[in-house]
């Protein structure tokens, strides 16, 4: 049996799996982030001290072999010289301001340098380990003194698991700025921040076996001694590996929730000048081989929309596809929700969040005023209509700047798989594509199961290529027209 700890922003979840990657136990709790000292900061603590309770209860009736731990990107753990946590352990969420971003790329580089540079882009204020890091310096300058360790999120809990210290490129090559993908390495920027010899001189594989379990940790979970422990690796890359492993042909995965992120395994690390200052990066998967990603916050987009569409009409839900209606709203290109809720964030940083209905342009802020919202939104079913066909022309500029042809296989997973409409939608964008929905749960936690049991087996994930059945649901065009000129003319609102 293999168990993962998979660490979720709000979500932290224990499962185990059986040698043939089934999910047979799983026990999951809310560790929200919470405030103190005027800052958001992570429970790292709290999380491992549940993962073990969860260890030991389920070692009562399982044997461990293995365990892989993945967790949320952009997050970090400093320690002192023995193992302590000697800095408050800052969510990214923290916002360092204006003059903190500004101070940051003036010390380090041009936003754009730096992208082409690292291949990383800067989201958010602190969504750059770099910057998070550099945070601290200025925050806890005295106390930054005694940092002894510097340890990316996963290999945080890897090293209270079995006192290993080492990185692994899904995480390290993940929008950090600190990442050298030339030379598999660290950056410039590691050097200049003095942090070079604090983080791990060893980066290996996620499925290495970096340890074994801790005596006392043994002990108290009833799990043995030998039990392996592999060296972690980012949740958006774990969810990647069971679509890798299986898929011969050339694929992107289309995985959305609050952030749509669109990934693409490419042979080549290079961005392009009009990718600039886009959030348009490099991952690096499992095999630290580049993966072309763009991402937008489609989901949180959808959910703001919904909730005032449904609050003006007193209803919940979306409309089944009307095909006759998506078709009028294609065609009349006279209502469109503009990018982005969180302002400067996603594949068009320069758009003004809000809604063009009707000739006439609607502020995010401005439907919350009396009687706007009602106006803009009287017709409940156009509203989702539109709203749907703007999330899939947004996915479609997402698409092509992640490198797809025009018969590039795609797998939308995650919350718009449900979503029928926004899935047809795409099939019309992308006719020559072959479009599909999956029915992989827990991807996330396969993608580390994965990284188990190659562990386990002293081999690579390819050992659970005939154990993986992504089964796929064929999205076929129903013959919408004027989905181009629709997209065409969301760009040109939204620029």
């Amino acid at each position: 049996m293999f168990a993962v700890l998979d660490i979720g922003k709000t979500n932290k979840k224990t499962i185990i799996l059986d040698s043939e990657l089934k999910i047979v136990a799983q026990k999951k709790i809310s560790l929200d982030e919470y405030e103190a000292g005027g800052l958001r900061l992570e429970q790292p603590e709290e999380v491992f001290n549940w993962f073990i309770e969860s260890l030991a209860e389920f070692a009562k009736d399982f044997t461990i072999e293995s365990i892989a731990v993945t967790t949320q990107g952009a997050s970090l753990v400093c320690l002192d010289a023995e193992d302590r946590i000697v800095l408050p352990p800052v969510a990214y969420t923290n916002d360092g301001g204006e003059e903190f971003d500004q101070e940051f790329f003036a010390r380090f580089g041009a936003k754009d340098e730096l992208q082409r540079e690292t291949l990383t882009a800067s989201i958010g204020s602190m969504i750059n380990c770099a910057k998070l890091i550099y945070f601290l310096q200025q925050r806890f300058a005295g106390k930054f003194a005694e940092v002894a360790q510097i340890l990316f999120y996963p290999q945080f809990f890897v090293n209270r698991l079995c006192g290993a210290k080492v990185a692994e490129p899904t995480y390290l090559g993940c929008h950090t700025y600190l990442y050298d993908a030339k030379n598999n390495g660290y950056s410039r920027i590691a050097s200049e921040l003095g942090i070079r010899e604090l983080l791990p001189e060893r980066i290996v594989s996620p499925w290495e076996q970096v340890g074994r379990i801790k005596p006392e940790l043994a002990e108290r979970t009833g799990i043995s001694p030998q039990c392996i422990i592999t060296a972690g690796i980012h949740d958006s890359n774990s969810s990647l590996l069971p679509y890798i492993i299986t898929s011969e042909d050339d694929f992107i995965l289309n995985s959305t929730g609050t952030w749509c992120v669109l990934m693409h395994r490419s042979k080549v690390a290079e961005l392009q000048d009009s990718e600039l200052g886009k959030t348009i990066f490099y991952n690096f998967d499992a095999f630290a081989s580049p993966v072309k990603t763009a991402v937008f916050m489609g989901g949180r987009e959808y959910a703001v929309y919904s909730k005032i569409i449904e609050e003006v009409h007193g209803c919940k839900g979306m409309p089944d596809l009307a095909v006759e209606l998506y078709q009028n709203v294609l065609t009349a290109r006279d209502f469109f929700f503009i990018p982005s809720v969180e302002v400067g964030v996603g594949i068009l940083p320069d758009s003004k969040p809000g809604v063009y209905a009707g000739g006439q342009f609607y502020s995010l802020s401005s439907l919350e005023e009396p009687g706007v919202a009602k106006e803009v939104f009287a017709d409940y079913e156009r509203s989702f209509a539109a709203l749907n066909c703007s999330l899939a022309a947004q996915s479609k500029i997402a698409i092509d700047y992640a490198g797809a042809a025009v018969d590039t296989q795609m797998f939308v997973e995650g919350g718009f798989r449900k979503n029928s409409a926004y899935c047809q939608l795409l099939a019309e964008l992308y006719p020559q594509a072959k479009i599909f929905t999956t029915n992989l749960e827990e991807a996330t936690a396969i993608g580390a199961g994965i990284i188990a049991k190659a562990a386990y087996e002293n081999t690579d994930p390819y050992i659970a290529k005939s154990l993986i059945n992504i089964e796929k649901t064929r999205i076929c065009p129903l013959g919408l027209r004027d989905t181009a000129l629709y997209v065409q003319r969301f760009v040109e609102l939204s620029t």
